[in-house]
């Protein structure tokens, strides 16, 4: 008996131990939870901003922005083609268009539940803009003149700008959330805070009230004004360090807040991020790479070792580069690692669109945050913090940016112009809710719909095929064509970034191709040319861009010396175009009602000059199979720019 209850009693003080380190280890877990970064997934079927959340310490900026609050008070843009012109509009999450397209142009909803919508100025070649709610009502109407919206809710809306830049008369206009006007001011406001409006002019820093007068101004000298921009407004570290800037070197350091040089001034330029948790600063840009340095927020050097080029993407993650022959001009041919400052975790190489660093720089009320869109080669997805493919999201095959954005995803093709772009809306399920359709009808029988092939990372197309034609040999034998042109122009630029945008021109029987193509190879500017392709759409046969002449090399040299006589006679002086050879004149052209269309391609945009058929009426050749396949009533007459 009391061996029984010694043992009962062992037994039950072996349990209280056990419990007590039970306790002990709940609450070092608890507390290093606190203290540390902890990584947790979630389905992307439960809810698309829980995907990929982390837990941070409150002095490390903030969490992942939450999107699922949203609501119906942000709309996503969407294109529509509407007789070959591109009109936009936006959708809910449901898909259901609450705003119809009918602008040339619109941008991303704010958190704050208000849009930009712009149409294209053909007077001065501008945009205009205004301002659309989430109901899609236009409550500032588009104005004319060069005005910029600088201050988006959710209080007011700030533009500043001029109804006419050559008159004069600049002014900012303030309006409520509604669309109201509140008050005009001569200043240049910017900002609404704390109750009152700001504006900076000519090293004046003032402030207006709610009925735009101005109630308190500061002259600064020169280096208050260097301090105060480099001194981000908008941070409540007062204990951060600060960027200073040694005239005489006209470099860059740190210093404390008691003003103590923590990082002598040695770098040739300094940005802060995360609200002073970084600095990535870059060293002498007469170096042959104008390396990166990221420093943490005691001025202690935290790049990964070997780094070369390091950009900022968000919320304590980096783009790292480790290629020691790196260009930034040429930046989506090289792979990145995702560095995370906070945990030091590295990722494996990745190649990163170019457009996914929008992504980083977009509203954060808007997006998770914690994502980047990669790219291997062969598919895109999306990696977390950690640098692995986030559980339950979907790949891509080909290059494309993976975005979360309000309530839905966005998978977009990569393009320098919105214009050209590819984009499929899914929502949080992966189910499809608005795809861009580029399909145009021709005639009953034909339509074309274009397409966008990116066969390696330095390269992307946007090109015509044909549908349904009742002749489908024909259809093959042109779809083979235009494919065979885009194979051959990427494999000739294979060492070159190139994009390529598609138009087309349509008149009885004869389709002409419009390829644009821009390429570059580093430096200032890229090139751009081009190039039109006329297809018989009875035939499938390519013509020539001169089988409308007689035959004989003496109508080709006749084109010619008309043709380079009126280049030489609308460029000339512009300095702008090359003096284009005899050979180089007639390569490119299209119809019009009463002649041909000659283009060359100089710095920076396109040189065009009409040739009239009354002109070489004695080159013609009337007969021609091209002339046969058009009817020249057809085409829009020709603009000259």
């Amino acid at each position: 008996m009391k061996l029984g209850k010694l043992l009962n009693l062992k037994l039950r003080l072996f349990l209280a131990f056990i419990m007590l380190i039970s306790i002990f280890m709940v609450l070092i877990f608890r507390n290093n939870t606190d203290k540390t970064s902890i990584q947790t997934e979630a389905p992307i079927s439960t809810a698309l901003a829980k995907t990929y959340i982390t837990k941070t310490p409150a002095s490390v900026s903030n969490t992942v922005k939450q999107t699922s609050g949203i609501g119906s008070k942000y709309l996503y843009p969407i294109r529509v083609e509407e007789n070959g012109k591109a009109l936009y509009g936006y959708i809910d999450e449901t898909g259901k268009i609450i705003a119809n397209p009918k602008w040339d142009g619109c941008e991303n909803f704010t958190s704050n539940g208000v849009g930009k919508v712009f149409n294209y100025d053909t007077h001065d070649g501008s945009y205009d803009y205004g301002i659309i709610d989430y109901t899609g009502k236009e409550i500032i109407p588009i104005k004319k003149g060069e005005w910029n919206y600088t201050y988006l809710g959710p209080e007011y809306i700030i533009c500043s700008g001029y109804e006419d830049i050559n008159k004069g008369g600049f002014k900012s206009v303030v309006y409520d959330m509604s669309g109201k006007m509140v008050f005009e001011s001569d200043k240049p406001v910017d900002n609404y805070v704390d109750g009152y409006f700001t504006y900076n002019e000519n090293s004046v820093y003032g402030k207006l009230d709610k009925t735009g007068k101005v109630i308190e101004t500061k002259v600064y000298g020169k280096d208050e004004l260097a301090e105060k921009m480099y001194d981000s407004n908008s941070s409540n570290n007062k204990n951060k360090l600060k960027i200073y800037k040694d005239d005489y070197k006209n470099l860059y350091g740190l210093k404390d807040s008691k003003g103590k040089v923590i990082v002598q001034a040695k770098y040739n330029s300094i940005a802060e991020h995360d609200n002073g948790e970084t600095f990535l600063c870059t060293l002498d840009s007469n170096l042959p790479i104008n390396k990166s340095i990221l420093l943490d927020k005691n001025g202690k050097i935290v790049s990964p070792k070997d780094a070369t080029f390091i950009e900022y993407y968000n919320n304590g993650m980096y783009l790292v580069c480790f290629d020691k022959d790196y260009f930034f001009g040429m930046k989506t041919l090289y792979k990145y690692a995702v560095f995370d400052v906070r945990t030091g975790n590295i990722s494996q190489l990745y190649y990163v669109p170019q457009s996914a660093s929008i992504v980083g720089n977009a509203d954060k009320n808007m997006m998770v945050i914690d994502i980047v869109s990669v790219y291997d080669g062969n598919k895109s997805f999306i990696i977390g913090r950690d640098g692995k493919q986030i559980e339950g999201t979907k790949s891509f095959e080909g290059k494309w940016t993976i975005s979360f954005v309000g309530n839905l995803i966005k998978v977009s093709s990569e393009s320098h112009s919105e214009s050209s772009m590819f984009f499929t809306y899914y929502d949080k399920n992966w189910k499809e809710i608005w795809e861009t359709n580029y399909e145009f009808d021709l005639r009953k029988e034909r339509n074309l719909q274009k397409t966008y092939y990116s066969p390696n990372i330095a390269s992307g197309a946007y090109y015509f095929q044909l549908n349904n034609l009742i002749n489908k040999p024909v259809e093959e034998k042109i779809n083979r064509h235009i494919k065979k042109i885009i194979d051959d122009e990427i494999l000739q630029n294979k060492e070159k970034l190139i994009t390529i945008k598609s138009d087309f021109l349509i008149s009885k029987d004869l389709l002409t191709i419009v390829h644009t193509k821009s390429t570059y190879s580093g430096g200032g500017m890229g090139n751009h040319y081009t190039m039109y392709y006329h297809f018989d759409l009875n035939t499938g046969n390519l013509f020539d861009n001169l089988s409308f002449l007689k035959k004989g090399n003496n109508y080709i040299n006749s084109l010619q010396k008309i043709t380079k006589s009126k280049f030489d006679l609308k460029y000339k002086e512009t300095g702008m175009y090359p003096n284009p050879g005899l050979d180089q004149v007639c390569q490119n052209n299209y119809f019009v009602p009463d002649g041909i269309v000659f283009s060359i391609d100089g710095y920076k945009f396109q040189g065009k000059v009409m040739v009239k058929f009354s002109e070489i009426k004695e080159l013609i050749d009337q007969n021609a199979e091209i002339f046969k396949a058009c009817d020249l009533s057809k085409y829009p007459p020709y603009v000259d720019n």
